[in-house]
């Protein structure tokens, strides 16, 4: 006798893809915001030297990758396999290019906390994406 029930991806993985979620979120409206900014005629902004500092298309390239996350992020929350190659991807591209663009501090390791869960939990919970019962 087959078991029918539909495979869950459990509370920690939802809980962690969540927060991970509102985070890249949040991420997109400020860096939307920082772009809109630095496009801005007014004068209290181009004083600002966080402003100055920061280039549209490293900001542009941050957007598409938090973007291409978000997706990655609600791909796995209806799991699809793809989703989490799709995640990792990009997350590893988005560390990476941190690391070459600003150089490597100790908030980069803090960037790593949410995708180390992610990986542990979908691999506790692999049978979700990959183990398809395939009837012949």
């Amino acid at each position: 006798m087959e078991n029918t029930e539909p495979k869950k991806l459990g509370g920690a993985l939802l809980t962690v893809i969540i927060i991970d979620l509102v985070l890249s979120i949040i991420g997109v409206f400020g860096t939307i915001m920082l772009i809109l900014a630095k496009n801005s005629n007014n004068e209290l902004f181009k004083s600002n030297p966080a402003l100055t500092d920061t280039n549209p298309t490293e900001l542009k390239i941050v957007l598409i990758l938090t973007i291409l996350i978000i997706i990655a992020l609600v791909l796995i929350l209806f799991k699809q396999a793809i989703g989490v190659y799709i995640y990792f991807i990009a997350t590893i591209i988005n560390i990476v290019y941190g690391i070459v663009s600003n150089g490597f501090n100790p908030s980069t390791l803090i960037s790593l906390i949410l995708p180390i869960l992610i990986a542990i939990f979908i691999f506790l919970k692999k049978d979700v994406f990959w183990n398809k019962n395939i009837t012949d």
